[in-house]
């Protein structure tokens, strides 16, 4: 194409020209490109000189592409519109072509807009021929050949031809999914689509393959056309020309998002639970793992009286709820806490157990649920997930469940420990030293060696506004590991006491080390003493 084109830009951004001015000499298009900054003076411009083709940011402000094509052509009859944008989807293009544009590009494959104008441009120019079908090659069996691009067409895969500088010849049906459609993405550069961090080793290992003469497995990510980052896993392979040559390389790859993704969440509910213990231990668990799961209600509880249990943690919609202690009888919770089995019902649970007065249960579909077990086997809580929607990969989490119920065995065992019955030479020991504590003016706990309460006076009851039976297993205050040993991270610190009706109560904290015959912290002995500012004097001096 010999002719000097005219091409008009409607855009207000002169950046955005010159970005455009580039992709159209690329195209080895000679053009003159102007910008114009509203329709009417883009309708004023087609009247002095009428332009061959125009482009427009989906973006400029008041632009309505139906409106505008409809209007530029009743001055130039049949002239044509290519719309580009920064963001948009498949119905973005549908709506901009039904307008009547001749193409929609986006900004991230600003690399075919040159392409796109030629063709616009040329296909205006060529008089309408009734193209003539040519007859399958001769050597070619056509029922075989429809076969196999059937197989190509109907496969999930991503499967793509390259040429070796790297673009797109072809690109079967399952790239709209991910990309455009195959169509429009044929000439294009693929590797701007792979995200810039990978894109580099990527464009290598491409030429390392056209060296070596044979293609290997490798994953990297690339931004799909919703500008989400997609994981991607391809397999490379040679394309052979008549003389042994390689020619091209096919490429097939699988979408592995969802795949990483969980593995991302796995990898996170372990490191999120890892360091912690007691309650703080349980509260993430339940949280992390109803994002493992992509569920809407986790819940973990000891068994209390009865057919009763008491949650230890309980995550519903989103957010960490308040505790609370229910019935479990004609519940799947009552098999798992009763006969100490673990239930897994992807769907139908709600069928299944019709008397089911789980809390987050009312519209319950799917269910897991697992014991918690003390070391001599005898169950003394359990953990279960719950969901709406049904539960999908059931052999996974119900593994990584009951990997997760080991874990929380432990932790409820040792929280446990200070409500067992003691030993008979410790109780009368027990007993004085609780006399002892009542006689102490201050709010007064103690601990085990990991920070979790054992022993509290009333003082400290009235000053959190909580039961004794409901701060022992607690953590009082954070201990880290030290050479082995426990070590208080601050023996003398401020801290804030929240009461359960959400009042807040300054105290000083005075944490006393125990130590065993080694030398060992074995535990600890806090006193707890109210500031004046907070006004509060219900506890104590």
């Amino acid at each position: 194409m010999e002719k000097r084109v005219l091409v008009l830009v409607l855009e207000t951004n002169p950046t955005e020209v010159e970005l455009v001015s580039m992709q159209i000499r690329k195209a080895k298009l000679q053009a003159a490109v102007k910008r114009v900054g509203s329709m009417d003076l883009l309708l004023g411009a087609a009247r002095e000189a009428p332009p061959d083709c125009v482009l427009a940011n989906l973006s400029h402000p008041r632009f309505d592409p139906a409106a505008a094509i409809a209007a530029s052509r009743q001055i130039v009859p049949g002239l044509p519109w290519i719309i580009y944008a920064l963001n948009g989807n498949e119905e973005t293009a549908v709506q901009c072509m039904k307008a009547g544009a001749a193409d929609f590009v986006l900004k991230r494959h600003i690399a075919r807009l040159g392409v796109s104008v030629k063709e616009a441009i040329e296909k205006r120019a060529a008089p309408p021929v009734q193209e003539a079908q040519a007859p399958p090659p001769a050597e070619e069996k056509p029922a075989e050949r429809s076969l196999y691009q059937r197989i190509v067409e109907s496969s999930p895969d991503l499967i793509a031809v390259l040429t070796p500088d790297g673009r797109r010849e072809y690109n079967n049906p399952a790239y709209a999914r991910v990309l455009e459609d195959p169509d429009i993405l044929v000439g294009t550069d693929s590797f701007l689509d792979i995200l810039e961090e990978d894109r580099e080793r990527i464009k290598n290992l491409f030429q390392d393959i056209w060296k070596r003469g044979y293609g290997e497995r490798t994953e990297y990510r690339l931004m799909d056309r919703d500008g989400e980052t997609r994981y991607i896993q391809s397999n490379s392979g040679m394309i052979l020309n008549d003389e042994g040559d390689p020619e091209k390389v096919v490429v097939v790859s699988r979408d592995i998002t969802d795949m990483v993704r969980e593995r991302q969440r796995t990898e996170n509910l372990f490191i999120a639970t890892a360091g912690l213990a007691g309650e703080e231990f349980f509260t993430a668990l339940v949280q992390r793992l109803a994002e493992c799961f992509l569920v809407k209600t986790v819940l973990v509880s000891r068994l209390s009286e009865g057919s009763r249990v008491q949650t230890l943690a309980f995550w519903a919609d989103g957010a960490l709820r308040q505790g609370f202690e229910y019935d479990v009888h004609g519940s799947p919770c009552e098999r798992v806490v009763r006969a100490g089995e673990t239930i897994v019902k992807g769907a139908g649970i709600r069928e299944a157990f019709p008397r089911m007065q789980v809390p987050g249960s009312e519209a319950a579909e799917g269910y897991l649920g697992t014991p918690l077990q003390a070391p001599d086997g005898s169950v003394i809580g359990h953990l279960a997930v719950i969901d709406e929607k049904g539960i999908e990969d059931l052999p996974r989490k119900e593994f990584l469940l009951r990997v997760l119920a080991r874990r929380g065995s432990l932790e409820l065992h040792r929280m446990m420990a200070p409500l067992r019955e003691p030993a008979p030479e410790w109780r009368d020991a027990e007993a004085r030293l609780r006399t002892a504590l009542e006689g102490v003016p201050y709010p007064v706990v103690m601990t085990d060696e990991a920070g979790m309460i054992t022993l509290v006076n009333t003082r400290l009851e009235e000053l959190c506004g909580v039961k004794a039976h409901d701060l022992l297993g607690r953590r009082a205050w954070p201990l880290v590991l030290r050479g082995g040993s426990w070590s208080l991270l601050k023996e003398e610190y401020e801290d804030v006491v929240v009461r359960p009706d959400h009042s807040r109560v300054n105290v000083g904290v005075y944490a006393i080390p125990c130590r065993n015959a080694e030398g060992r912290i074995s535990g600890t002995f806090g006193i707890l003493k109210v500031r004046p500012e907070s006004g509060n004097s219900s506890a104590g001096g």
